[in-house]
C-alpha cells in the first residue's frame, strides 16, 4: 500500500506518494503539551539565576514588556496574561505597565495586528506602543561595542524601573538562535544599531562570503550574536521569557530568568525539538514551509528554503512548495536579483548593507549550488529572475528533475526542520 503525504501550501495541501527511496525529515515527535500556562508559569517562578519574576518589582516601579511583532509566532496571548498576573500580583497596577512592539527595522503593527498578537483584552488594559527604529528622539545613546557597533535603545525600555523581555527561541540562519538578546537588537535598536550589527554577517579576512561561524546553531564564535551580546549588556533586562514552540505552534518549553543563561537552556531545548541529525545528504529535497502563514510571503520563506539547503548535496535539486500569496514581502526585494551575481551583490552590500539584501543574497547563492524549482503563485518571470524554474504544480515539478534518484528528503515543516551533520 502507497503511503501518501500532504504537504502544506498556503491553505492547502499537495499530496506526495512516498516511494522506497523518499525519505520523510521532521523533528522528533514530542507529546503536545496540556497546560501551555503551567509550562510558563513554571519559568516564571522557577527561573534560572533570578528571583521569581513577582519578587522583583518595588512600590511604584514602572514595568516595561518586550513583545515580537507580528512577524514572530511566539504565543504572546498565552504568556503575556501570566506576566501581567505575576505583576500585578505583586503589587504592580495596569497602568504601571507598558507593552513595547520590538519591531526593529519592520513596518508599524495594525490595530489587527496587535490583536492577534496579545488579544483583545490585554489591548484594552495596558498601554502598547510600536518601536520606531528611525524615530532619533525615542533613542537614547548607550555606547559603541567592542566591533563599533553604535549602541542606541528605545528610551521607554532604557528609563524604566523593570524590564522585561519576551520572544521564542528558534535556530536563526545568521544570529545562531532566535530569542534572548535579539529582543533588544533587533527588537528595539536604531536603524543605525541594526545595520552596524548585521554587516558583521560577512567574513572580514576574505573579499567576498559569509563569516564560517554566522550561520544557525553557532553561539560562541558568531560576531553577529556576540555583539549583541555586548550590546545588550549596556541596557540588560532584569527578567527573560523565552517561549520554544513546537511544529504546530504549541508552548513546548518555556524559559525565564537571567537574559543569558535562560537563553542558552532555550537553545539546548530548541535543538532537542528541532535538529534531525542526518548522516548523508540527498539528491533531491521536497519541502514545504509547513503552509499559511510561513509561506506568506517570499522573504518568510528564506528561511525553508535556507533548512532544505542543509540537506541537498551540491548540484542536487530543492523542490520548494511556498505559496507566496504576499507576494515578495518587500517591494525592493526583487531589485536585488539584477545583480549579475552573488559575488557584485555583496560588494554593495559590503558597502551599504541591507537586510532584505543579504536575504536576498542568501538565496543567490542557495540556487548557485543547488537548483530550485519553485511551485507558487508567484509571476513565473519573477521566479525566473530568482533564479529559480517555476513549476504549476508539485507534479510538473517532480516531473522536471531526473527520476534516478538515489535519496530524496521530503520536509514537510521545513521551516522549523533543522538538519544536522556530524
Amino acid at each position: 500500500m502507497t503511503t501518501v503525504i500532504q504537504l502544506g501550501y498556503g491553505k492547502n495541501k499537495y499530496p506526495l506518494a512516498l516511494k522506497e527511496n523518499f525519505k520523510v525529515i521532521t523533528p522528533p515527535p514530542h507529546t503536545a503539551p496540556k497546560d501551555s500556562g503551567a509550562i510558563v508559569q513554571e519559568a516564571l517562578r522557577n527561573p534560572v539565576e533570578s528571583k521569581p519574576l513577582k519578587q522583583l518589582p518595588s512600590a511604584g516601579d514602572k514595568v516595561v514588556i518586550v513583545v515580537s511583532d507580528s512577524t514572530r509566532i511566539t504565543r504572546s496571548e498565552i504568556f503575556v496574561p501570566l506576566i501581567l498576573k505575576e505583576l500585578n500580583t505583586s503589587g504592580i497596577p495596569d497602568r504601571d505597565i507598558t507593552i513595547l512592539f520590538g519591531t526593529g527595522m519592520h513596518k508599524e503593527m495594525s490595530l489587527k495586528e496587535k490583536q492577534m498578537v496579545l488579544g483583545e483584552e490585554i489591548l484594552s488594559r495596558v498601554e502598547v506602543l510600536c518601536h520606531d527604529a528611525g524615530s532619533k528622539e525615542d533613542m537614547v545613546s548607550m555606547g559603541v561595542t567592542s566591533r563599533g557597533t553604535p549602541v542606541e535603545f528605545n528610551r521607554l525600555y532604557v528609563e524604566a524601573d523593570l524590564r522585561i523581555i519576551t520572544g521564542a527561541v528558534v535556530h536563526h540562519y545568521f544570529a545562531g538562535y532566535g530569542g534572548g538578546r535579539k529582543a533588544l537588537l533587533p527588537g528595539i535598536s536604531s536603524r543605525e544599531t541594526i545595520l552596524a550589527n548585521h554587516r558583521l554577517v560577512f567574513d572580514p579576512d576574505r573579499e567576498t562570503g559569509v563569516h564560517p561561524r554566522v550561520a544557525p546553531g553557532f553561539l560562541e564564535g558568531n560576531p553577529i550574536h556576540e555583539d549583541m551580546i555586548e550590546a545588550a549588556a549596556f541596557a540588560p533586562p532584569y527578567f527573560m521569557l523565552n517561549v520554544v514552540l513546537d511544529m504546530k505552534g504549541n508552548i513546548q518549553e518555556a524559559v525565564g530568568g537571567d537574559y543569558l543563561k535562560a537563553h542558552i537552556l532555550g537553545c539546548q531545548k530548541a535543538d532537542d525539538i528541532f535538529s534531525v541529525p542526518l548522516l548523508r545528504k540527498a539528491d533531491l529535497v521536497v519541502v514545504s514551509c509547513g503552509g499559511y502563514p510561513k509561506d506568506i510571503n517570499m522573504i518568510q520563506i528564506q528561511k525553508t528554503l535556507f533548512n532544505a539547503s542543509l540537506a541537498v548535496k551540491e548540484g542536487g535539486n530543492i523542490i520548494l512548495l511556498a505559496e507566496c500569496a504576499g507576494g515578495m514581502g518587500s517591494e525592493h526585494f526583487l531589485n536585488w536579483f539584477s545583480y549579475p551575481s552573488p559575488e557584485a551583490a555583496e560588494k554593495r552590500l559590503r558597502q551599504n548593507f541591507e537586510l532584505n539584501g543579504f536575504t536576498a543574497l542568501s538565496v543567490m547563492r542557495i540556487a548557485r549550488r543547488s537548483p530550485v524549482i519553485m511551485v507558487s503563485e508567484l509571476p513565473e518571470d519573477i521566479v525566473r529572475k530568482m533564479g529559480f524554474t517555476p513549476a504549476d504544480s508539485l507534479e510538473q515539478a517532480m516531473n522536471i528533475v531526473e527520476t534516478d534518484l538515489k535519496q530524496v528528503y521530503i520536509l514537510p515543516f521545513g521551516s522549523v526542520t533543522f538538519p544536522w551533520f556530524e
